[in-house]
């Protein structure tokens, strides 16, 4: 699909891949489908709404969340954590986790709120949907989500699409013409930019698709992408100031497809369809409103720089929701080592991924006492979706003396590796199931650990 965004014209549709197939008269551009993680930028265009910033850190570490169908422990794609992270990479990169520490956050009505504000009418049940909206749990029309994107291209306006311009009867009578309608106000132009910007952002993805992808492209548009549970959906959704293009790939018969993600299966389309929706075009990128300033924070705590910060980065805020104060996260120690003074529900990660954990003294080394799952932790409840992959990093964090570490699940030995961070892959399968995790020692002891986790298909 490709729309206009400055007024919502219709300017291409393909409704099925082929229309003489079983089901190629079913037009899938109106058919309601789990977006996947393409919901994100409304939820966090709402957190901006509501006092976070681009900078604003945001934890991607092992997390539980209490639900009213028990423990939930979302994932990401790649089964890695990366500790704190901005909200600009949180997004770009499409990390599940800060998206729904984010959702706990703000509340499940925050992101219907505005999603019903983008057109995305049906979407209307929270508790039906829970902490697995922001990653795609409920239904939504290519059209709609098409032109709810198509507001952060036009200063937060959103567009009713349209295809009849004028109707004339066969003596050129003008029997209909459609009246120019204003824009609905999904939200304010400065965070419409902030949410664009944060998508045209290829250095911002890199942690979660890698340097070089198929939404790279010559004109640096803003891009995001979904999968939905066993790869049924996959969506690629762009645009540039004048053209909005979302791609939907899937089954009409609602048959999953073979590991196939927004990234490889509807991106590549994407990409050319948009570069040829822009040709006779300026290619303009979305201008910047006022309102907005830049400043220099030290990331990932989106503070003002401390004197010990390593590196700076130059981030937009609505004016007014600049920071003001200097962080005291990193911190240099005895030798000039850096140490960093995480929150306490990323110490773990901290330690696990090598860091020095200041102590407000001299500093503390890496390394735990003894032996303990990290991931999945101990009651996490697993939904086997598409932004899931088919297989589970199991995770340990092992005495540095340890020789080896081994991972059991269920009796089965899951495989061996060495400390301070050892881990194996695991199949992904539904059902409840046991860890065991042995650290064998030098000196000739053994450590254990265990863990326990269930996967469900929702």
């Amino acid at each position: 699909m490709v729309l206009d965004p400055r007024d919502g014209r219709l300017l291409a549709l393909v409704g099925s891949a082929d229309y003489s197939a079983s089901t190629g008269q079913i037009n899938m551009a109106l058919e309601p489908r789990q977006p996947g993680s393409a919901l994100k930028p409304l939820l966090y265009a709402a957190a901006l709404e509501r006092g976070y910033t681009a900078a604003s850190p945001l934890l991607d570490v092992p997390s539980t969340f209490v639900t009213s169908t028990g423990p939930y422990a979302p994932v990401n794609y790649d089964l890695r954590y990366r500790g704190p992270v901005p909200l600009r990479v949180a997004l770009a990169s499409s990390l599940n986790v800060p998206a729904v520490r984010t959702l706990e956050d703000l509340g499940v009505e925050a992101l219907l709120e505005i999603a019903h504000r983008a057109g995305l009418s049906s979407l209307d049940a929270a508790e039906a949907y829970g902490l697995a909206l922001t990653l795609g749990g409920g239904g939504v029309r290519l059209l709609d989500l098409t032109a709810a994107y198509g507001a952060f291209a036009d200063g937060g306006q959103r567009h009713q699409p349209w295809v009849v311009a004028r109707v004339r009867d066969h003596t050129g009578r003008v029997l209909y013409e459609r009246a120019a309608a204003p824009g609905i106000t999904v939200t304010s132009p400065q965070i419409a930019y902030l949410v664009a910007d944060m998508l045209a952002d290829a250095d911002a993805r890199i942690p979660g698709f890698g340097a070089r992808t198929m939404l790279d492209t010559s004109f640096n548009a803003s891009v995001k992408t979904g999968t939905s549970s066993e790869f049924r959906d996959n969506w690629t959704i762009g645009f540039m100031a004048e053209r909005v293009v979302g791609i939907w790939v899937g089954n009409a018969d609602q048959q999953p497809m073979r590991n196939v993600s927004g990234v490889t299966g509807a991106a590549p389309i994407w990409r050319d369809v948009i570069t040829a929706a822009l040709e006779g075009t300026s290619r303009a990128r979305i201008q910047r409103p006022a309102g907005l300033v830049r400043a220099s924070v030290c990331a990932p705590t989106g503070l003002l720089p401390g004197v010990d910060c390593p590196a700076t980065v130059d981030e937009w805020f609505v004016a007014g929701t600049e920071p003001r104060e200097a962080e005291h996260y990193y911190h240099r120690v005895q030798g000039g080592t850096l140490a960093i003074d995480p929150p306490v529900e990323a110490r773990a990660w901290a330690v696990d991924a090598g860091w020095r954990l200041w102590d407000g003294a001299g500093g503390l080394e890496p390394g735990a006492a003894s032996v303990r799952v990290v991931q999945p932790v101990t009651g996490a409840v697993l939904y086997q979706t598409g932004d899931v992959s088919g297989a589970l990093l199991l995770r340990a964090s092992a005495p540095a003396s340890s020789e080896r570490v081994e991972f059991y699940v269920d009796g089965v030995h899951a495989g061996s590796a060495s400390a301070p961070a050892p881990s194996v892959v695991w199949r992904l399968e539904p059902g409840q199931h046991e860890i065991l995790v042995v650290a064998h020692l030098a000196d000739g002891r053994e450590e254990h650990a265990t863990s326990s986790y269930k996967v469900v298909s929702p």
